[in-house]
């Protein structure tokens, strides 16, 4: 694959531009664009590799290059992997082929950027706690199980169990109540937001937010108001500015 180009993204400009960032090729591999009309893409060569293991080094390496274009651009991000076999397919089938749907997805995403909000519950004790204050009835079932059958409250949510089944219900009311009242003041500065999905009974949210820039600093100080109302319970976990993945739903063959 001699003529290879791993691709990261694609902005508006129409003059060439490097970026003062390694590849993840490595070996100092530089990062530019190839561009067509007002529109370019962001890539790095990749002259012997076609395709790139799903690791947390490369995943790393793959973000921290659309973190420095996004210090200067809008970006409307491709998913990591994405190799192709040079820079006259990348002009033909993905700039010139789809310029209308990029510019006006570029200009749908302008100054936008994606900022991510966690909330979990520090303990299972508090989800025990909030289940008993929502569904009093279910507590002296819920002790006898635990106690019985030496299962934690986890274990009892993940079970086939009718009060497994009850416990969820229950669980999925208190966040619903949780994720509504703690997000309805950063929902009024969000152009969009996206409810992702939950990996943990802890998890009460995974939220996604389209964010103006000029909103960030304020988007901020709005998490920092709910950490410190409610850190003593939950935890949460904020990263960005990010490209806008869960906004931008664009599919490009490169074929």
């Amino acid at each position: 694959m001699g003529e290879g180009k791993y691709l990261y993204c694609f902005i508006k400009s129409p003059v060439k531009k490097q970026f003062d960032v390694e590849g993840i090729a490595g070996n100092g591999s530089k990062v530019y664009t190839i561009n067509h009309k007002d529109l370019a893409a962001v890539v790095c060569d990749s002259p012997n590799v076609s395709e790139y293991k799903l690791s947390r080094e490369n995943t790393i390496h793959h973000e921290l290059v659309l973190g420095k274009v996004l210090e200067d651009f809008t970006v409307l991000p491709v998913g990591f992997g994405t190799v192709t076999e040079g820079a006259e397919l990348i002009r033909e089938k993905a700039l010139k082929k789809n310029y209308e749907e990029l510019h006006q997805l570029l200009d749908e995403m302008d100054g936008k950027v994606e900022l991510t909000l966690k909330a979990l519950w520090k303990h299972n004790r508090i989800i025990h706690q909030e289940v008993l204050k929502a569904d009093p009835g279910i507590k002296n079932r819920l002790d006898k199980m635990i106690s019985t059958s030496k299962m934690d409250l986890s274990q009892v949510i993940l079970s086939s169990t009718k009060l497994g089944e009850r416990l969820i219900q229950a669980i999925d009311k208190i966040k619903k109540c949780y994720t509504e009242r703690m997000l309805a003041s950063i929902e009024q500065i969000a152009e969009d937001k996206r409810l992702k999905k939950i990996f943990s009974p802890l998890m009460i949210f995974n939220t996604a937010f389209l964010i103006n820039r000029d909103k960030e600093d304020e988007f901020d100080r709005k998490v920092n108001e709910l950490d410190q109302r409610y850190s003593r319970d939950i935890k949460f976990i904020y990263t960005g500015p990010l490209a806008p993945y869960s906004f931008v739903n664009f599919r490009i063959a490169l074929e």
